[in-house]
This record gives structure tokens, C-alpha cells and sequence, in this order.
């Protein structure tokens, strides 16, 4: 069907479902946060199955609301303003809207333009690293799951894009760490100094991971011809 309006979580969360047969929660949607908005905007058919997590109270906007409250204006059969509120959301396909080689290969580019790391990177930088990460471009791990563990190898650099992480030392909390506007590096002392992880990390909601090789930083520093900036950091090791 398609939306009548958006639903804003004032208590509680909510997952993502992703499609099949088997549907796996790929998000989680936290308080003060909406959904329902891309088939509401855009006029299309719902594009994901949310489900609160135990008991949620929810405000539903109806769409004749929407223009005055939000003051968007967005045009529902243009295919590129689609596809950047979906990078801009951060949102995983679960159908045949947004195309999702072209849709991740955009969250990542522009997640890690909010990285400290590549922030001063050139475009064409990060997007030659996009394009040569290996399958799947983005991983999703689920609710309690180990994403890394105190003593794995350096390699690779972990960068949250979205989600909430639990960081632990000798299996305590030490810190939460949840990723909304901008992304967030796991390990990047491992990059500088090839030392093994020093903390773990568990997921506490569904995290969007990208693991980044060390061997593709360097690839791109060798091949990207720019004045001195962040990828020397790299370059001088």
C-alpha cells in the first residue's frame, strides 16, 4: 500500500525487516526518529516491514500535515532526489526503488566524508575506495553480535555508519558509541601501527558496518594525485 502519512517513535524503537522469507532486522529506528516517509513522499508502495520492539508509543502525521510541518518539497517521480534521501537517510534497499549497487556506493562515500580520517579527502578518493571494496559492500550485524574482538589483527578498519555499539575492555563497558550523522572509525591504530585491536566492540542495536583493507588505503593514496592533505597521513607510513 502506500503511505498515508509518517510515524514519529516519541517511546520505545523499532526494527527494520528486510525482505524474503526469512526477514532479518537490518535497522533500528530509535526514539525521535520517523518512518514511512518514502512512500509518503514519493507515492510509492511501502518500501519496508517496521516492527516496535516490545511496547512503543508512536505519533502518525498525516500527509496533508506533512508539507507545512516538515516544508519539503520533493517531486515523487524523480528518481535522483529518491535515491539522495535515501543516502541521506542511510537507508538499506529492501526493494526495487533505488538501484543498490549506485544506493551503497553513495552512503559509504558520503558517511566517510564525515570521518575525521577521510574527511579531507578528494571525491575522487573515496570513491575509488567505494568502488573497490569487496562484496558485501555493507555489513549488517545484529543485536548482541561481536563486530570486533580485543587482539584481532590490525586490518581491516572498521567504520559504523549506522547503529548503536557498546565498546568493552576485559569485558566490562567502557562505552556506548551510536552512529546517526556522522560515521564512526573502529581500530584506525591499527592503521598507523599494525598493533592488534585493543577493545572490543558489540553491537547493542543493528550496526551498518564497512570494513576498509589496509592494502586499498594505500592503492588509492598511490593512485590519487592531490595536493598535501589527509592522504599523506597514510602516505608517510
Amino acid at each position: 500500500t502506500v503511505g498515508e502519512g509518517i510515524y514519529i517513535i516519541l517511546s520505545g524503537e523499532a526494527v527494520v525487516l528486510s525482505e524474503g522469507e526469512e526477514q532479518q532486522a537490518i535497522a533500528h529506528i530509535m526514539e525521535g526518529e520517523f518512518f514511512g516517509e518514502v512512500s509518503c513522499f514519493f507515492g510509492s508502495l511501502c518500501t519496508a516491514t517496521v516492527m516496535t520492539v516490545a511496547k512503543a508509543k508512536l505519533l502518525f502525521l498525516r500527509k496533508d500535515m506533512l508539507a507545512t510541518v516538515l516544508q519539503l518539497r520533493l517531486d515523487p517521480g524523480n528518481k535522483e532526489e529518491q535515491l539522495k534521501w535515501f543516502v541521506a537517510r542511510r537507508y538499506l534497499p529492501t526493494t526495487d526503488l533505488v538501484q543498490k549497487d549506485l544506493l551503497e556506493f553513495q552512503i559509504i562515500v558520503e558517511c566517510l566524508k564525515t570521518v575525521p580520517l577521510f574527511s579531507v579527502w578528494p571525491d575522487e578518493a573515496l570513491e575509488s575506495v567505494a568502488l573497490n571494496m569487496a562484496e558485501p559492500m555493507i555489513i549488517v550485524y545484529p543485536p548482541g553480535a561481536c563486530i570486533l574482538r580485543k587482539g584481532d589483527p590490525a586490518d581491516p578498519l572498521l567504520v559504523l555508519l549506522r547503529g548503536r555499539v557498546m565498546i568493552m575492555e576485559n569485558e566490562k563497558n567502557v562505552q556506548e558509541v551510536k552512529s546517526r550523522r556522522l560515521a564512526f572509525t573502529f581500530g584506525e591504530e591499527g592503521l598507523f601501527t599494525g598493533s592488534e585491536k585493543m577493545l572490543t566492540v558489540k553491537a547493542v542495536t543493528c550496526c551498518q558496518v564497512i570494513q576498509l583493507r589496509r592494502h586499498l588505503l594505500f592503492k588509492v593514496v598511490r593512485q590519487v594525485n592531490h595536493p598535501f592533505n589527509g592522504l599523506d597521513i597514510i602516505r608517510l607510513l
